[in-house]
């Protein structure tokens, strides 16, 4: 049996991409989860506009090249007034040693340009209880110069509702249990295999919309790791579970899952590795037609299989 890796950090750009897609489709949920008095506030019938390439001109030299988390939401308070929310994610622990500092900076140049109430909140997804920012001071002789607050919150102090949060029918309450799921299980790939199943068959036992399950399948993907050989157990088993349910959402996580996350792997793998895989999906009973999309197999190749 093959080795697991003894750690399944994801790269940050596949996280990165997870946490943006639940943001953009559940933005009220997550004012309402995090900052319920922030979003009693807001005039949900006015449209929310998401200005993300806003903040890419504001990008400091320092962080050029890094992964960022960063979100611009322009929204219309209860009162007419505009409001700008700057929203910050700290990703997978990687903290950053000018965090208050660049919040600071990104709230100043937008007040700047728009001249309107910035709100800054920031989400720290890391695993240190002690890591807490919450605000900017500088000073010179012992003089303030500026003081910058922002609003953060800690999914870490969430850890003990974890199994609460997945009964409730706020989304995101769901997307920060699948999140501390995924750091207890860092370096327990066949215990994260077996969560990530009972996650994804509880969430169609609750009676989720198909494009909600969609949602959270690709968060999940983007959060929970596998290696190779237990995603295709993974992928196999929400196969196996749909059949008995009489849905079909495993189209669309075969090709959310199975051929964006491993395809790009399959055109550059060796034949031995394409073939080891194929027989493997073979065995678990995926489709035919499917394995040779996945695999990039040749119809001579295939038959080699037999």
């Amino acid at each position: 049996m093959p080795r697991m890796s003894s750690s399944l950090t994801n790269p940050s750009i596949k996280a990165d991409a997870a946490w943006k897609l639940v943001l953009d489709r559940w933005f009220h949920e997550f004012l309402l989860f995090f900052y319920p008095d922030i979003a009693s506030k807001i005039n949900w019938t006015s449209p929310i506009e998401v200005l993300d390439q806003e903040l890419l001109p504001l990008t400091t030299d320092s962080m050029v090249g890094k992964q960022l988390t960063d979100k611009l939401f322009k929204v219309h308070a209860l009162d007419g007034r505009l409001c700008y929310i700057i929203l910050h994610l700290e990703i997978q622990g990687d903290r950053e040693t000018r965090f208050e500092v660049r919040l600071f900076e990104y709230s100043y140049k937008l007040y700047d340009r728009y001249r309107c109430p910035i709100l800054t909140l920031a989400v720290l997804t890391d695993d240190s209880p002690h890591w807490r920012p919450s605000h900017y001071q500088a000073e010179v002789w012992g003089y303030k110069t500026h003081h910058f607050d922002f609003y953060p919150v800690k999914l870490l102090d969430y850890q003990e509702q974890a199994d609460q949060l997945l009964a409730t029918d706020n989304p995101f309450a769901v997307i920060v249990s699948i999140h501390l799921r995924s750091q207890t299980t860092r370096t327990q790939p066949r215990q994260r295999l077996h969560i990530k199943f009972a996650i994804f068959k509880r969430l169609l036992k609750q009676g989720w919309g198909r494009d909600a399950i969609r949602s959270f399948y690709t968060f999940m993907d983007g959060v929970m790791r596998l290696p190779e050989e237990l995603e295709i157990q993974y992928h196999h088993d929400i196969y196996q579970l749909e059949k008995v349910k009489g849905v079909d959402y495993i189209t669309s996580a075969e090709r959310f899952g199975i051929e964006k996350g491993m395809q790009q792997g399959m055109q550059q793998g060796t034949l031995k590795t394409r073939l080891v895989i194929a027989r493997e999906m073979l065995a678990r009973g995926f489709d035919i037609k499917l394995i040779k999309e996945v695999t990039h197999l040749s119809d001579e190749e295939f038959s080699a299989l037999n």
